[in-house]
């Protein structure tokens, strides 16, 4: 903080006025020495500006080793399954201003006794952020969506484009809150459990709703999606809902996902399975890496 220049002016009366040098050399010194504090706020002021939309986002990225366990039901052939595989899932929200990001990505890759096991998606939106008062907004964004993935027993994919979210939005330094809905078009994607019965999903309206919470040192993320599938199959929906749990202290991080599937599928010489489900679990140790 600069010092106020009546504290200087007193600074200056009190030195010896018959050494007219000394007094200048001192007030010299002062000054060199406020002039670069002056600079090193400025700078710290530029930086935290510079820095803003990066540390008003929530971001959490885990990286580990998930052990699987996946059900099916009512399909051609009703099987579990168990696997470990390599995984990892980065998940970030940041505002700048009005503008509001969300952004999310994750990969896998083992086997177990449902053969290969592996997944692969993302989600990236951003849109206008309306301020309600202090940290809380709503939020109104549009992007895209795309996954694929699963084993011998399982396979689900989805190209989401456009896909849009309506949500309540808290977001500080120490908590996000997200709560409200979302929705978009599938232009393609399938549905395949079992031996040989399967669904494509073709072009169709989705809508659904989500949740995200973060607390340090909490994550939770959930949310429903019905896929109106209409012109494939029995012409019946196909649901999903999924969600995922992370704890994490320091470098540390524990979580557990899971996946819930349900629609009508066809098979072999026209055989229908109708409401045949798809259960999904996963628990994961990892390292953690945590900005907000």
């Amino acid at each position: 903080m600069k010092l106020p220049l009546y504290f200087l002016f007193l600074s200056a009366s009190a030195l010896p006025l018959s050494v007219p040098g000394r007094a200048s050399a001192q007030l010299s010194e002062d000054a060199q020495e406020d002039a670069p504090h002056s600079v090193r706020l400025t700078e710290l002021e530029a930086a935290a500006r510079a820095a803003d939309f990066v540390a008003s986002g929530a971001r959490l990225s885990v990286a580990g080793v998930r052990a699987s366990s996946l059900t099916v039901r009512g399909s051609d052939a009703d099987d579990r399954t168990l696997g470990v595989v390599f995984s990892s899932r980065t998940e970030g929200y940041a505002q700048d201003g009005w503008v509001s990001v969300h952004r999310l990505q994750y990969a896998s890759l083992g086997g177990g006794s449902g053969g290969l096991e592996g997944e692969l998606g993302g989600l990236i939106e951003g849109g206008a952020r309306i301020p309600l008062g202090g940290r809380h907004g709503v939020v109104v964004r549009g992007g895209v969506q795309a996954y694929l993935g699963g084993n011998d027993t399982l396979y689900s994919s989805l190209l989401e484009l456009p896909r849009g979210a309506v949500v309540y939005q808290l977001l500080s330094r120490r908590v996000l809150l997200e709560a409200g809905a979302q929705g978009g078009l599938v232009l393609l994607g399938r549905y395949d459990a079992g031996d040989d019965a399967g669904r494509a999903l073709g072009v169709s309206f989705d809508w659904g709703a989500y949740l995200a919470l973060q607390h340090a040192p909490v994550r939770l993320n959930a949310g429903l999606m019905r896929i109106e599938a209409r012109s494939t199959g029995s012409g019946r929906p196909v649901d999903i809902l999924g969600g995922t749990l992370c704890t994490y202290a320091g470098k540390l991080a524990l979580c557990t996902d899971a996946r819930y599937l349900r629609g009508d599928l066809g098979g072999p010489e026209g055989a229908r399975h109708e409401g045949a489900e798809s259960f999904y679990l996963g628990f994961m140790i990892g390292l953690a890496s945590v900005s907000f």
